[in-house]
């Protein structure tokens, strides 16, 4: 029978997937902006309801201001992500979270100290060669529009190395995920008025129309549900982190992007060429690599 850290760690994919299935459709319909908006904040909600049947709260101050610090870096990752999708192909932009977990362990070694092994070496070169044979198109230029989706993957490693360090010294993880996510409402929101407040915009302009408005309404609730979604994947994965399997936990959530491909490729009909191919299967395996090595 499977333990409840692993059964956890399934779980975690199974809420990533269904955040980024979603995640193509409602980032073209409302934009980067509004989508962020609407799923930073429902994310938290799975969080609080841990919170209340767990009822743990106890985790020292230093702790809570590293939670909160980190919910900066996540929340620009989500902005980032959402505008490469909004004319993107689901695959290749999902593909480039990999990039994650090899700039963990970088972090790791350059700062840590950790020691790099050969099969680290080569998992992280493997990642990398994936991630820039995913953003080359046809006759080897760089899609530019698909740098947004790398710099998120890079923003939320900062974010996972920042709640690995809380998490390896208390295990209060429902705690720490929700300041995290709280503070990057809070910081979401902030930037959006320090820049004119474009949600209110993205609002004005859907409801110029009666389709118009209906759409708003069905993204919305898309929305949100990518926001409950993501919300209880980062509370299972911290769960998994806490529970000290982060190898297992990493491998497991490293075939996300597989999962993803498939459903890109037949609901919205993504097609990548023989080389974003193989990058997309190198990143996978480097990173499942990586995560066992």
């Amino acid at each position: 029978m499977l333990s409840l850290p692993i059964m956890a760690a399934i779980s975690t994919v199974f809420f990533y997937i269904a955040a980024a299935f979603l995640a193509k459709k409602v980032s073209a319909g409302l934009g980067s902006m509004l989508t962020s908006a609407i799923v930073i904040t429902f994310g938290v909600v799975p969080m609080l309801i841990a919170l209340f049947v767990i009822g743990n709260y106890s985790v020292p101050q230093t702790y809570i201001v590293m939670a909160a610090v980190s919910g900066i870096p996540m929340a620009a990752g989500y902005v980032l992500l959402y505008r490469s999708l909004q004319t993107e192909q689901l695959t290749n932009s999902i593909a480039l979270t990999e990039i994650s977990p090899a700039l963990t362990v970088l972090f790791g070694i350059a700062v840590l100290g950790e020691s790099l092994t050969e099969t680290d070496a080569i998992s992280i070169a493997v990642i990398f060669l994936g991630a820039l044979l995913i953003i080359t198109t046809t006759g080897l230029k760089i899609n530019r529009r698909l740098i947004p989706a790398a710099l998120s993957s890079v923003l939320w490693a900062c974010y996972w190395i920042i709640l690995a360090y809380v998490l390896s010294y208390t295990s209060n993880f429902t705690e720490i995920v929700a300041i995290s996510r709280l503070t990057s409402i809070m910081f979401v929101f902030a930037y959006f008025l320090a820049i004119g407040n474009p949600i209110k915009s993205k609002v004005a302009e859907l409801n110029k129309t009666r389709k118009g408005m209906a759409a708003l309404k069905t993204m919305a609730i898309l929305a949100v549900f990518m926001g409950i979604f993501d919300g209880s994947g980062d509370i299972l994965f911290s769960y998994v982190f806490s529970s000290k399997i982060v190898a297992i936990g990493g491998a497991i959530s490293a075939l996300a992007p597989m999962a993803v491909s498939v459903l890109g490729y037949f609901f919205y009909k993504d097609r990548l060429t023989p080389m974003q191919f193989i990058g997309l299967i190198t990143m996978v395996a480097g990173a499942v690599a990586l995560s066992i090595a």
